[in-house]
């Protein structure tokens, strides 16, 4: 069985975008380096439907990635509910 992840991008126009997407090769921690270099490099890339599609973090209100990883940098609050977004 495929282990099914994804994250809701959230633009900056309203819009938002849902990508759902197997497993990664790489471990979870690995995710919180790869959106520290998506931060850097200032564009997030996605492989979907065979195309290549890059996003402009510019462009990016905020992300929505689930399942939570289990580990996360130590500034991160834990257990949190959103009650107004």
């Amino acid at each position: 069985m495929t282990e099914l992840r994804g994250v809701t991008i959230y633009f900056n126009d309203g819009s938002k975008m849902l990508v759902e997407y197997s497993k990664q090769e790489q471990d979870e921690y690995n995710m919180v380096t790869k959106m520290k270099e998506i931060l850097e490099n200032q564009h997030f890339l996605i492989e979907a439907n065979g195309a290549l599609v890059y996003i402009p973090v510019d462009n990016i209100k905020y992300m929505q990635v689930y399942p939570c990883p289990e580990k996360l940098p130590t500034y991160t609050i834990r257990g949190a509910s959103i009650i107004d977004s």
